[in-house]
């Protein structure tokens, strides 16, 4: 299914969940989607840094954050979209 997306520029379509797109030349570009090792360290740099600064509500939420991105790294998962 090729879907064209408001944000994109015209010519290109999003193929899927990766929201990989394809330009009009036919190069592939992965938009709205992260390395999710990456996004778990980010995670847990976010989680560090709320609670050095006493923001423990923040710190509880972006722990419930984690567990799910660590369940998705778990099942195999490489890429967390950000849409």
């Amino acid at each position: 299914m090729v879907k064209h997306s408001g944000g994109l520029n015209p010519g290109q379509a999003t193929y899927g969940a990766l929201a990989v797109t394809m330009d009009i030349k036919g190069d592939i570009k992965m938009h709205d989607v992260l390395p999710i090792n990456q996004y778990s360290v980010d995670l847990q740099k976010e989680i560090d840094d709320a609670e050095w600064l006493g923001d423990f509500e923040r710190a509880d939420s972006v722990k419930i954050e984690l567990e799910h991105i660590k369940h998705m790294i778990d099942n195999g998962e490489l890429w967390y979209p950000t849409f």
